[in-house]
């Protein structure tokens, strides 16, 4: 998801733009939550592309904040749930988010195995888009 343009506290997914605004920004992965104390589930469905098809990936708890998907022979990815200071709400049209609020950002914890895992294999993480139906 993306900053929604304009506002505070809002958020979109890219796809939910209008094309005539020419906005761009750097994207997201968001867990939600029904407040920003509830405890995060230990796993979540993580989608991915691979050469160019998508897939489902387990995004694993294996701390409080520490989250792992291992992707077999492309690697295993780290990521850190951290507390969004202010939490965000998703404000967009897709019926598939349960949860408004969103509560942890996630970060990679080694952009570089990520970086790798593009060239190498075609392959990276889209979390979830509204749109994953359309090329699946």
């Amino acid at each position: 998801m993306i900053r929604k343009p304009g506002v505070s506290g809002e958020t979109i997914y890219p796809s939910e733009l209008d094309d005539d605004d020419g906005y761009y920004g750097i994207g997201s992965f968001f867990l939600s939550g029904f407040d920003e104390w509830d405890p995060l589930d230990k796993v979540y469905s993580f989608w991915a592309i691979h050469e160019g098809r998508p897939i489902e990936t387990m995004l694993e708890r294996r701390t409080a904040a520490t989250y792992f998907v291992d992707v077999g022979r492309i690697g295993q990815f780290g990521f850190k749930a951290r507390r969004v200071g202010v939490p965000a709400v998703y404000m967009g049209t897709s019926s598939a988010i349960n949860d408004p609020l969103l509560i942890r950002q996630l970060a990679p914890i080694d952009q570089d195995s990520l970086e790798r895992a593009v060239r190498d294999f075609d392959f990276y993480f889209v979390g979830f888009t509204p749109n994953i139906d359309q090329i699946r």
